[in-house]
């Protein structure tokens, strides 16, 4: 396995504020390591005095050699210049440093950022906290798919169409050839909710 992504700030709030810190931890079973930029790493850890103890236990990972979670701060300048006149500093920082350690996944639930990356930066794939749960649900490695997925729902509440597209996603991340069934069975909105999703939920997004 050699999948490696940068992954920034706003998914590991995703999880944080789920309440699913383990389950970020199970992306060891589909990824060789995430890269931490060190922007990403200050905005993670700016924030109140009560939320601040469990993310800095959290972010204690990133300093230790070989770890899953990875500080990186070894980027390309002149990209780095480049990408700070489009994106917040996090972001500009994991676009330099995927270009210099030729990583070509980034997850960010930033849609702004994600469509400047897709315009001006198009070598960097870019997909969010939904399509990395689909990967984790596809893999088999989830014990109770369905309450992962509400829980996130909690927090993003993405739409049937973005579940969608985080399947499709899964199954391109994973190199696994689309099946019909297991598509229909892993993008099924009443396996998660009990109930058909809503008509006119909204326009298409990205996961």
């Amino acid at each position: 396995m050699n999948r490696i992504a940068v992954i920034d700030n706003s998914v590991l709030v995703s999880f944080i504020d789920s309440g699913q810190i383990d389950l970020l931890h199970q992306t060891q079973s589909i990824f060789q390591y995430l890269l931490v930029p060190e922007k990403v790493r200050s905005e993670f850890l700016n924030v109140t005095s009560e939320y601040l103890p469990l993310r800095e236990r959290f972010a204690d990972a990133f300093n230790i050699p070989n770890s899953f979670y990875r500080l990186c701060s070894t980027y390309d300048p002149i990209l780095l210049g480049i990408a700070q006149t489009l994106v917040d500093p996090g972001e500009a920082e994991a676009i330099a440093q995927a270009r210099k350690r030729n990583v070509y996944l980034f997850f960010t639930d930033d849609q702004d950022c994600r469509e400047v990356i897709e315009k001006e930066f198009s070598w960097l794939r870019t997909m969010g906290t939904s399509s990395l749960v689909a990967m984790l649900d596809l893999a088999g490695v989830l014990s109770n798919a369905p309450k992962v997925w509400r829980n996130l729902h909690k927090v993003s509440g993405f739409k049937h169409p973005q579940l969608k597209v985080a399947v499709t996603n899964a199954f391109f991340l994973l190199g696994i050839r689309p099946d019909k069934k297991l598509f229909s069975e892993k993008s099924s909105w009443k396996r998660i909710f009990g109930e058909p999703p809503k008509k006119k939920e909204g326009r298409r997004g990205k996961s």
